[in-house]
């Protein structure tokens, strides 16, 4: 994640469960996949898979029997990534979330 980065306003929890699919993270197998994603020491990492770039970083952190986000950055450095407003960030990074990594 490059100095350039902004907080961004994510309020979620998972289960243990969700946690467990969140931890497999997302490998590209082709062209057509645009993630690269993993998880580690609580921090949940977004790369663009074509260019390596850090786009999201969430950190997670145990409360009983949820994962609750306590911090999320959105990279805002120019020549990586064009930052929308902040809840068009929000709704993408739930989409991938959602559709990428927990479904199924």
């Amino acid at each position: 994640m490059p100095e350039l980065k902004a907080h961004l306003p994510l309020k979620r929890s998972f289960s243990i469960a969700q946690y467990q699919r969140l931890s497999w993270g997302l490998v590209p197998e082709g062209s057509q996949d645009k993630w690269f994603i993993f998880l580690e020491d609580h921090w949940l990492y977004f790369h663009r898979s074509w260019t390596g770039y850090c786009i999201y970083q969430i950190h997670l952190e145990p409360v009983i029997d949820k994962y609750h986000v306590t911090e999320t950055w959105v990279n805002c450095d120019p020549d990586q990534h064009k930052t929308k407003n902040d809840q068009l960030e929000v709704d993408l990074l739930n989409f991938v979330i959602d559709k990428l990594l927990l479904a199924g």
